[in-house]
């Protein structure tokens, strides 16, 4: 009888105390909250932030398992109204606005969402189903521009199914606007436009559209696998460390530099630093090109040159536009873009990043007419290059979010665009 009472304890405790079961896993050691005063967490969201994606969904985790939590949420992108509730809030807490998501519980905020915050909330949780928080908007009840009623409405999430990539969340569109953009300036990179424009020069000596198209597609494909490496190692690295603020500091403040860098060479070239390829090796460059070329190579010695050539001078271009890459890189990451949406992504912008490089190139196969890039041509890519990464920089430095905005974010470009052909236009009135 009494190992009979002993097992049915037991058995009493694992039904009722299950240490397996997720409701202990995701949660552990938060109480219930006193049935008299319901918790409330408010969630303030950006339509179209990823980031308010993976908040919404973490909190959504948290009601399934304490159905007593309840989430008010609030588009402060689409609702003017919610804008200045959110306001308000803030301005009792003695914040100001930063960014989207906001959670806040009781009198605690967070901005932003990290996997470190998880744990913080699920703390702040702790604290106030035990002891009790005060609902921040009963406070501002009288002055509230909204009702206080329960708005459950949480972030949607549209998506496109596509081959091999799988599901691809339509909210993402600002990031694939970016990417297109970001991609297609990136690929007006004088250093790659130089040699292109010269090997294909050269090219036209064999006087056959055959072996042109050969060299020409081989060089373009190697030099962005070399690129595509490149910018998968960055975004690796990165991934690895996980997003924090200090890393968005840094690479803004490195992308910072490479914009200066830019600038500066459009109004004083290669005086000083320059991102261009030195004047010591492009002799080499030359000697080595024109060897490629001029030697009767049959079709699987000129295809090998062409790799180990385009390799070489990918490595060496890797100065003159790695801003860009910095860049998109810590959008993404700041973003939490991973797996098959990175792939699509980077897909996305090597497509754009050869758009400019396949026009030359099938230009010249057509025309059988070398074309050049001169000097005030380069200087004017550094200048407009230059600007857009200075923008960038800028705005992942100051307020990353802007550029879940696809208004935003043609905007930005337009007037950067508008604002490189003025100053060209200036500096050329006054030489």
């Amino acid at each position: 009888m009494h190992l009979f009472k002993v097992i049915t304890a037991f058995i009493i405790i694992l039904v009722f105390i299950n240490p397996f079961s997720p409701e202990y896993e995701l949660i552990t050691g938060i109480n219930e909250q006193p049935s008299h005063q319901p918790l409330v967490i408010y969630f303030f969201y950006a339509h179209g932030c990823s980031y308010c994606e993976n908040a919404s969904a973490y909190l959504q985790e948290l009601q399934e398992i304490y159905p007593t939590l309840e989430i008010r949420g609030f588009d402060v992108y689409l609702d003017p109204d919610a804008r200045l509730f959110y306001r308000d809030i803030l301005a009792h807490l003695d914040r100001s606005a930063q960014g989207m998501p906001t959670i806040i519980i009781g009198e605690r905020i967070w901005v932003g969402f990290q996997k470190s915050y998880q744990q913080e909330i699920m703390s702040a949780l702790n604290t106030c189903l035990s002891e009790s928080c005060p609902d921040i908007s009963a406070i501002l009840h009288s002055n509230s521009s909204i009702p206080i009623a329960s708005n459950t409405n949480q972030p949607t999430s549209a998506s496109l199914e596509l081959p091999i990539f799988g599901e691809i969340s339509l909210t993402a569109m600002p990031l694939i606007i970016s990417t297109l953009i970001i991609g297609f300036v990136d690929g007006f990179n004088p250093c790659s436009l130089w040699v292109l424009t010269i090997l294909l020069s050269l090219a036209l000596y064999m006087q056959s559209r055959p072996r042109i198209l050969l060299v020409g597609l081989t060089f373009i494909t190697i030099s962005s696998l070399t690129y595509a490496l490149f910018i998968s190692g960055l975004f690796t690295v990165l991934s690895i460390l996980e997003f924090h603020a200090i890393i968005q500091i840094l690479l803004s403040i490195t992308a910072l530099i490479f914009a200066a860098i830019n600038i500066k060479d459009y109004f004083s070239f290669k005086k000083g630093p320059s991102l261009t390829i030195s004047d010591q090796v492009k002799p080499s460059l030359y000697q080595r090109m024109r060897h490629l070329i001029s030697s009767e190579k049959s079709i699987i010695a000129l295809v090998l040159g062409t790799v180990v050539l385009s390799a070489g001078v990918s490595l060496l271009e890797f100065s003159c536009t790695a801003g860009f890459p910095i860049i998109w890189v810590n959008l993404l990451t700041s973003q939490q873009v991973e797996g098959a949406k990175y792939i699509f992504l980077l897909l996305l912008y090597l497509l754009t990043y050869m758009l400019d490089e396949l026009g030359i190139f099938f230009s010249v196969v057509i025309t059988m007419r070398s074309i050049k890039l001169n000097t005030q041509q380069g200087r004017f890519l550094k200048l407009l290059s230059g600007l857009i990464m200075l923008a960038l920089a800028v705005i992942m430095l100051i307020q990353p979010e802007l550029m879940n905005s696809i208004p935003i974010v043609l905007i930005i470009f337009a007037a950067v665009i508008a604002v490189t052909f003025l100053v060209d236009q200036v500096k050329r009135h006054f030489e």
